[in-house]
């Protein structure tokens, strides 16, 4: 007569099977563990996992109640079943099973506190969400519960306390690349651009193929001064990406520190290369007017401003420009 034993050694044989892809062998397996006994948590996990990784949600889904179902399921057990559930749409029955089973730990569970409260950030119950994270980080020293709950006040807007959380976990993971920019930009937005500066430069090194970081990287060297540094870095982000359509910003951005660096005939070429690619934006057009109007070529400056004066953000300083050349005439 088949017992207990011999269901969970099956159970064994078939998670080798299909570590070594032959998912078909392992679910021969693990279906013969579960005809000895139906409950068999290694099997059941098994398949819940087997038909995850071979795109079957729905099959992994019904294995997961299954598991759930068993006294000796786990809060990692229950955590897998609130993601499958979410990724059903059923969000509203994933967030209540994971209330559920923190209420029947006595609130003391991390693994449920930390995943119940992604979700909660997930839809948007910020909150709630922060309540539970702060109470996983009191109770583990895990980097990534710290730094879901960094997102999640940052999320909140409640960048102050973010900043603490986010610095006590780049103290562990230097190189993390969200988190150097999240930080970068919470100091950036209180006008602390020398501490935005090292984050910047950290996300890039994480990321050097990141835009975004040295976009910012460049923007916050412009705001400490370090204008011909931040002209690298732009010429650096434009090698990368060429002069496209949503690289506008950083074109724009470049050409007007080279007309600050009094780099005119660069500024020109720069916007007229771009021009050759998509039509010139009133941005450009006024960069462009600027060194013109450098060069002391006021006639085709009066020209770019011209063109720029049908746009409204840039009209006001379209127009001024053209009465300064004007009056110089």
């Amino acid at each position: 007569m088949s017992s207990a034993g011999d269901a969970d050694s099956l159970a064994v044989a078939a998670d080798a099977a299909s570590a070594l892809g032959d998912y078909a062998g392992a679910k021969s397996l693990y279906d013969t563990a579960l005809a000895i006994d139906s409950a068999n948590v290694p099997a059941l996990r098994g398949l819940a996992s087997l038909y995850d990784a071979t795109n079957d949600p729905a099959s992994s889904l019904h294995y997961l109640e299954r598991l759930n179902e068993s006294p000796a399921s786990d809060a990692t057990d229950r955590v897998a079943l609130a993601d499958a559930l979410q990724r059903a749409g059923r969000g509203d029955e994933a967030v209540t099973l994971l209330e559920t089973s923190l209420r029947a730990a006595g609130l003391d569970d991390e693994i449920l506190l930390r995943n119940l409260g992604l979700m909660l950030l997930a839809r948007g119950r910020n909150e709630e969400a922060i309540a539970h994270l702060e109470r996983a980080a009191t109770m583990s020293p895990r980097s990534d519960t710290r730094l879901a709950l960094a997102n999640a006040l940052f999320e909140a807007t409640r960048y102050d306390e973010a900043a603490i959380v986010l610095g006590a976990y780049l103290e562990q993971e230097p190189g993390d690349f969200d988190s150097n920019m999240q930080l970068g930009y919470i100091y950036s937005t209180r006008g602390d651009f020398k501490a935005a500066l090292p984050c910047y430069r950290a996300a890039v090194d994480a990321n050097p193929k990141s835009i975004d970081a040295r976009v910012n990287l460049g923007r916050t060297l412009e705001q400490v001064g370090r204008l011909d540094s931040a002209i690298r870095v732009y010429d650096q982000a434009l090698d990368m990406r060429g002069l496209t359509r949503e690289m506008e910003p950083v074109i724009l951005a470049q050409a007007n520190l080279l007309n600050k660096r009094g780099k005119y005939s660069r500024t020109i070429e720069l916007v007229e290369g771009a021009s050759a690619n998509f039509p010139e934006t009133a941005g450009l057009a006024c960069a462009r007017g600027m060194a013109l109007a450098g060069e002391g070529r006021y006639q085709e400056a009066v020209t770019a401003f011209t063109g720029a004066t049908g746009d409204p953000q840039w009209s006001e300083f379209a127009n001024s420009q053209i009465r300064r050349i004007q009056s110089l005439r």
